[in-house]
């Protein structure tokens, strides 16, 4: 994955989808959506921007176990099965 990372470069920058939002008469627009790029912490649940090609890589590869299209162990089996477990019991009602 050569293209993911937490701070965009100006080229991963110019290639960025444009967001919308859906104003209340219904009409959609789109809008200024800036990712923070110099955040206090790296969250290790969200904020890296990453190409297609590398999020498909990254999902071949959990789907693969935790091996990589080259072959190389990324993550082991055990981590990818606990990476896949549903934490939320019946105790979470909000839980998704």
């Amino acid at each position: 994955m050569d293209d993911t990372d937490f701070i965009q470069t100006d080229a991963q920058r110019r290639r960025r989808a444009t967001v919308h939002q859906k104003l209340p008469d219904g009409a959609i627009v789109a809008i200024e959506h800036e990712v923070a790029q110099t955040p206090e912490f790296f969250m290790g649940g969200g904020g890296l921007c990453r190409a297609p090609l590398d999020y498909a890589a990254f999902i071949q590869m959990m789907l693969s176990g935790g091996r990589a299209k080259s072959g190389e162990t990324v993550l082991e089996p055990e981590t990818v099965a606990l990476m896949a477990r549903t934490i939320a019991s019946a105790r979470c009602p909000r839980a998704y």
